[in-house]
């Protein structure tokens, strides 16, 4: 049986986001005893590396659409500090925050207000945004 793995982004109770790699295994059951302490969460992805991962994981089909917008909105605006992207980066990634922020699955939705992207868009915007990435 194949495992599935992706990479996901959770928000933990003090308010930061923190990245975890799940493995996904169907007939797999991960238990831990309540009495355990509850273990920290340290990011596998920073910076940059985390908007690749995500953008990578999404185009080679591990995200669906809705997840990658949420996940590249969260990253972007909370658990990366600009600092850690090059001005390149900034712009390229800030390019692909602008058109996550306005993903929509609902065409009546998309129809009434034309800033919002659909699934196909966002799929474009990523590849750019990945071929921006590669001739940078």
């Amino acid at each position: 049986m194949e495992t599935q793995s992706a990479v996901r982004i959770i928000q933990c109770c003090d308010g930061l986001a923190q990245i975890a790699m799940a493995a996904f295994h169907p007939l797999q059951t991960f238990a831990r005893p309540l009495t355990s302490a509850p273990m920290p969460l340290e990011p596998l992805w920073t910076g940059s590396e985390l908007l690749r991962k995500l953008l990578d994981d999404f185009l080679n089909g591990k995200l669906e659409t809705k997840t990658f917008c949420g996940d590249v909105i969260v990253a972007y605006n909370e658990a990366i500090d600009d600092a850690a992207l090059t001005p390149v980066e900034q712009s390229i990634f800030g390019a692909l925050f602008n058109e996550v922020a306005w993903y929509s699955p609902f065409a009546e939705e998309r129809r009434e207000t034309p800033n919002y992207k659909s699934e196909e868009q966002i799929r474009a915007a990523a590849v750019r945004t990945a071929d921006k990435l590669k001739s940078a």
